[in-house]
């Protein structure tokens, strides 16, 4: 065999050797539990004492049943051109929100839910390979169809980075910016409203740059922390490489957030 065909063959098999390795790393992410299925299906969701990390805690009976921690009005959750939309019993105010990195994006459905049943519709956007800046059009193309008085942009862990920047660019169309254990990595401007939200027991969080990014944070900014919260209980996938110990159910971090997203929405809102 020549010289340049064995040159050939170690270049092609370099490449594939490349691609595989580059699929297979795709490929591998925390995926969505059960319960968070179940939101989507309307089936029932694992029994009490179950939650999809293997940890201790209680559940709702069913996706669409009121758990004792949501209010009673329905929500309608839809597949759209960008992902899911959370259609709630709220008219003025509307959540866009990014997933981490890695994780499968239906894994927020639980928290999106209560969200939105308090009050808050929520697109839950769906991003290729599960990176959030992949999915960075989002926004315009939401903004642009709906009419809701209200826009805010939020994030869990790197999808808040992706938030961050777009709230950024969008002052105009941006009310205001939630950030679940992430940080602003552009200087944000004051015309954008911040809530900053993140579990006491979260081991992933970056807490040097955490600290940095205060510079970058808006006159009005409010930091909320979920006593005995982690990092992966935003959302259902299981525990994170690196997380702290929860101290309390998915549940309960579900609920304690989606009150501090309702209670500081209701201060924000645009006249």
């Amino acid at each position: 065999m020549s010289r340049r065909r064995k040159a050939l063959l170690a270049a092609a098999f370099s490449v594939l050797f490349l691609v595989v390795g580059s699929l297979a790393y795709l490929e591998t992410y925390y995926r969505a539990g059960d319960i968070a299925k179940a939101y989507l299906t309307g089936g029932a969701v694992p029994p009490p004492s179950t939650p999809s990390d293997g940890t201790t805690g209680t559940t709702a009976s069913t996706a669409q049943a009121s758990s004792g921690d949501v209010d009673a009005a329905p929500v309608t959750i839809q597949k759209t051109e960008t992902g899911y939309f959370f259609d709630g019993p709220g008219e003025a105010s509307a959540i866009i929100f990014y997933g981490g990195a890695k994780v499968e994006e239906t894994a927020y459905a639980p928290l999106l839910y209560r969200i939105s049943r308090r009050g808050a519709d929520c697109f839950l956007v769906k991003a290729p390979f599960r990176f959030a800046f992949t999915a960075a059009g989002a926004v315009d193309k939401i903004t642009e169809a709906y009419a809701y008085q209200n826009y805010y942009l939020a994030g869990h862990s790197m999808g808040g980075v992706v938030a961050s920047s777009a709230a950024a660019k969008h002052p105009d169309r941006i009310t205001g910016l939630i950030l679940f254990a992430s940080y602003p990595n552009k200087k944000l401007p004051d015309e954008v409203r911040l809530l900053s939200i993140y579990g006491s027991e979260d081991g992933c969080l970056d807490r040097e740059n955490y600290e940095k990014s205060r510079e970058n944070h808006p006159a009005d900014t409010q930091e909320i922390v979920i006593e005995g919260g982690n990092h992966a209980r935003f959302g259902d996938y299981g525990p994170q490489k690196g997380d702290g110990t929860a101290q309390i159910t998915p549940e309960e971090q579900w609920k304690k957030t989606a009150e501090a997203v309702i209670n500081w929405l209701h201060s924000s809102r645009r006249k």
